[in-house]
């Protein structure tokens, strides 16, 4: 009987660690595809939607700005059916859906060394990217986003106050505090990949998101070998 998976992750693994490494790597992707495409964010959907309303007012609507929810889309559809495929393995979908990730940027990576001009190509390939990323969080993770630091920063609002309000009380909210350290590391993640990603792009261009490839790579190496038995 084929599993259900539902968004959320409700009775999954948490893989509490290797959210915050996916947040550092969506950091780096974005800040690297905004400094080499004038300002092109793959990691955050919103952005896209914003870019693509407006292109025809603003007279820009080029294949990019058009095909950015779409290709961020097809992603999530592809990753959702190859998890799916695994049934009850999580380990080796976790692995198969991060070495897609990783493929990916290595196209973003190659793309972008070999027409660094041109937005096109690597901007579908990171698009991509950090579509099978977000669906690979919320099929196979838990707690938060990697991608949107919005709704991270929401979260983080709500239990700030939680955990103050807990205090007053002198019977701290464990579930408040647990929370908030979870989206903190995953703002900090993102943050530091945002600091890392740029200096990467100054010193090695749109290229230099290949070290991301190898993060990913070593990610999906473990998740496989965890799964041996």
């Amino acid at each position: 009987m084929e599993r259900s998976i539902t968004a959320g992750n409700a009775a999954g693994t948490s893989y509490e660690g290797l959210a915050p490494l996916l947040a550092f790597v969506a950091g780096y992707v974005d800040a690297t595809t905004f400094l080499a495409f004038g300002g092109l964010f793959v990691a955050q959907a919103t952005g896209s939607l914003v870019v693509a309303g407006s292109a025809f007012e603003v007279g820009g609507a080029d294949v990019l700005k058009l095909a950015a929810i779409p290709a961020f889309v097809l992603a999530g559809i592809l990753t959702t059916a190859v998890v799916r495929s695994f049934g009850p393995d999580r380990e080796h979908a976790l692995a198969a859906a991060l070495l897609m990730e990783a493929a990916l940027v290595a196209g973003l990576a190659l793309s972008a060394l070999l027409i660094p001009h041109d937005p096109l190509l690597p901007g579908l390939f990171g698009l991509g990217a950090m579509g099978v990323q977000s669906a690979l969080v919320r099929l196979l993770l838990s707690g938060g986003s990697t991608n949107v630091m919005t709704t991270n920063l929401t979260q983080l609002s709500i239990d700030i106050e939680g955990a103050l309000a807990g205090f007053t009380r002198d019977h701290p909210d464990r579930a408040a505090l647990a929370s908030l350290r979870r989206v903190a590391l995953l703002i900090l993640g993102f943050l530091a990949g945002v600091l890392v990603g740029s200096v990467g792009f100054h010193i090695a261009g749109g290229a230099g998101v290949v070290l991301m490839v190898a993060v990913l790579a070593a990610l999906s190496l473990c998740a496989w070998i965890h799964a041996l038995p």
